[in-house]
């Protein structure tokens, strides 16, 4: 519901995605991948835009927050919303849940390399992987979003 009302656009990539899914294949296997690429930066640029900023993660490595590094918006969008109502380890799991999503979104072994039937299977299950982590990464943004709305209710409420 939060991502639908705040991020419209999102409806569009999502449906292509399952779609895609759905057939089966090298070539909609390749094209739900896009999708899902497609539908985190439009996430991520509706819920955290980008800037030149950097921001250390929960290892203290640095990342940029750039136009094209929308994955690291999201995961700074999360950690924003929830940090302070989560444990250091859940906001690495949280972290890693949609940094894993990005990575098999982006994996050239899950839409280049499939000259056997079997591999496409094997592609066709990892995706379905990919999909549910980011199926699962969206509930955290969608959960982050809602306690960004509960916060500004309140404090418009109060003010």
């Amino acid at each position: 519901m939060y991502l639908r009302a705040a991020v419209p656009e999102a409806v569009e990539p999502l449906q292509a995605m399952e779609e895609r899914l759905s057939t089966g294949g090298r070539e909609p296997c390749r094209h739900a991948c896009s999708s899902g690429r497609e539908l985190l930066c439009l996430v991520a640029d509706s819920v955290f835009p980008a800037s030149t900023d950097t921001r250390d993660d929960v290892w203290g490595r640095p990342h940029q927050l750039t136009q094209d590094k929308c994955i690291n918006r999201l995961v700074a969008f999360v950690e924003d919303e929830l940090g302070s109502e989560t444990e250091s380890w859940e906001r690495r799991a949280m972290g890693a849940k949609l940094y894993s999503a990005w990575r098999r979104m982006n994996d050239d072994g899950l839409h280049r390399r499939l000259p056997t039937p079997e591999m496409v299977e094997q592609l066709e299950n990892q995706l379905a992987e990919a999909y549910l982590e980011l199926l699962s990464g969206l509930a955290l943004v969608a959960r982050a979003g809602m306690n960004q709305l509960h916060r500004q209710a309140v404090a418009s409420a109060v003010a």
